[in-house]
């Protein structure tokens, strides 16, 4: 491809509107910052949180004399909603107006034959496979040094009025990837390492956030405490250097957490910690090949409300053997527990997951379990009942201890304004 300059950076609206929450993907913005490196000029829009339109993108196409748009195409993107048939539509509307397109995401590793009027679908890195396609002797990171990945270009968020007006809050990735063997999770689909950034790395982005002011930090690793150690030793340099003392910080976890580490996160202002429990039944867990000890877990969710982090425990329900009695085992596991947000999903097998690989017709990207699809004994719906039910009686249950708890500890981040 010929040198071009401007380039438009897309992120499709998914197919399924949710309310907004706070969120970016991490690759686009990486993927500007190399792109400046090559002194392109780049733009950006996100219709996660903005209105779209056909008339309103060739303006803005036309007006910013774009070259290229490339768009990222999830197989579940930021609301857990598929943004392909939007993708497709802004590479076919950017076609027609004989501008050049590319393709990258997590889709186009796993369903390349899906994607439409993409002059190129990048399957490997887009980071160093993109800069290798627009320009002559490009600057990238280096594949095998983690730490030349440049930081996200937050600033360019800032065109976007949503981000615009939340600018107190950003993501940082210290980490990427998870080596746990969960069948249900579709990340296996496009990742088979474990890649991290040097303390040090992550302690230099952590300034640059100081200095920059922002306030609401989440750690978007998939999972944080897969190393725990380093996450330890991480925590200890923000608390030594007094990075974190105007912040919140939020983490995802796989479970595997210590009360060392929980003291060691608080110290560093962390405040809500993301857990994937999944099932409080053993039966359950073996399936999903995911092994924790349901007795230390409660032990550390009491422990973490004790010192006021906030915890929020991820649950799914609709395993083949899932029973009412297996579903009500793990409802009370929560009752009981002193979990402060609850997230309940139904079993999904999502392509690029082992479940997926085992079903055996594949037409769509993904599947609930239910009995429609011969997955669950439950109908999809009264899966869907049985969920919302439990969780309208949980926040009832719960909304005195979480003022009371907010009341000694504060909020757990520092307020976004929608």
């Amino acid at each position: 491809m010929n040198y071009m300059n401007n380039i438009l950076l897309v992120y499709p609206k998914p197919s399924l509107d949710k309310n907004p929450r706070f969120g970016f993907s991490m690759q686009l913005l990486q993927l500007a910052s190399v792109l400046k490196m090559n002194n392109a000029t780049v733009f950006y829009l996100d219709y996660s949180y903005e209105e779209y339109s056909k008339e309103t993108l060739i303006h803005y196409i036309n007006e910013n004399h774009v070259d290229i748009v490339i768009t990222e195409i999830d197989t579940f993107a930021l609301k857990r909603s598929e943004n392909l048939s939007n993708a497709i539509e802004i590479l076919k509307l950017a076609k027609n107006n004989n501008i050049k397109t590319m393709a990258f995401g997590y889709s186009c590793i796993m369903d390349s034959d899906s994607i439409f009027y993409a002059d190129y679908v990048v399957k490997a890195n887009p980071l160093i496979e993109i800069p290798k396609l627009i320009f002559e002797s490009p600057n990238m990171p280096n594949k095998n040094n983690y730490d030349t990945l440049p930081y996200p270009d937050r600033d360019l968020l800032l065109t976007n009025d949503f981000f615009a007006k939340n600018n107190n809050s950003t993501l940082i990735r210290t980490a990427e990837g998870c080596l746990n063997s969960c069948i249900f999770c579709q990340r296996r689909g496009w990742q088979n390492s474990y890649k991290k950034h040097s303390i040090d790395y992550v302690i230099k982005e952590f300034t640059y956030l100081k200095e920059k002011h922002y306030k609401n930090v989440w750690i978007n690793d998939e999972n944080f405490t897969f190393d725990i150690n380093r996450a330890k030793k991480i925590l200890v340099k923000l608390i030594n250097n007094s990075l974190t003392d105007e912040m919140k910080i939020s983490i995802s976890s796989w479970s595997k957490i210590d009360k060392e580490f929980l003291d060691l996160f608080k110290e560093a202002k962390g405040s809500i910690i993301s857990m994937g429990i999944e099932s409080a039944n053993d039966e359950i867990l073996d399936f999903y090949e995911k092994r924790i000890d349901l007795n230390k877990i409660k032990e550390l969710i009491d422990y973490a409300d004790s010192i006021g982090i906030y915890m929020v425990g991820n649950f799914i329900i609709g395993a083949p053997m899932e029973s009412e009695k297996s579903i009500e085992n793990t409802f009370s596991y929560i009752s009981d527990s002193k979990l402060d947000q609850v997230n309940i999903k139904i079993l999904d097998y999502m392509i690029g997951s082992v479940l997926y690989e085992r079903l055996a017709k594949k037409e769509k990207h993904h599947y609930f379990a239910c009995s429609e699809n011969g997955l669950c004994q439950f109908p999809l719906q009264d899966l869907i009942n049985l969920k919302n039910n439990f969780l309208a009686k949980f926040y009832r249950k719960n909304q005195n201890r979480l003022k009371e708890k907010i009341i000694k500890f504060g909020e757990p981040y520092y307020q976004i304004k929608y």
